[in-house]
């Protein structure tokens, strides 16, 4: 099968599992989808055979990102006091 049959074929399947997705998770996909899209307008399109990063360090790298800019909020929150903390 050719790469275009492939994406062609991809592109049906994702069509088939967002008709039995809700629209909270459309919205969850859409946003994965988007963001992949801006990863390839940056980075160009990816290609897993030949791309030699450590997938698995730069998720955790980013996950340890997200812990530290979580506890800084959750700081600026409660720095704010008890008003602060509902919103």
């Amino acid at each position: 099968m050719s790469r275009a049959a492939d994406v062609y074929d991809l592109r049906v399947e994702v069509v088939r599992l967002a008709r039995d997705l809700g629209a909270d998770e459309l919205r969850c996909l859409l946003w994965i989808g988007r963001r992949l899209a801006a990863g390839q307008r940056s980075y160009g399109s990816l290609d897993l055979a030949h791309d030699g990063r450590d997938f698995v360090l730069e998720a955790s790298e980013e996950l340890l990102d997200a812990i530290a800019y979580t506890a800084m909020g959750a700081l600026r929150r409660l720095d704010r006091g008890p008003e602060g903390r509902n919103g």
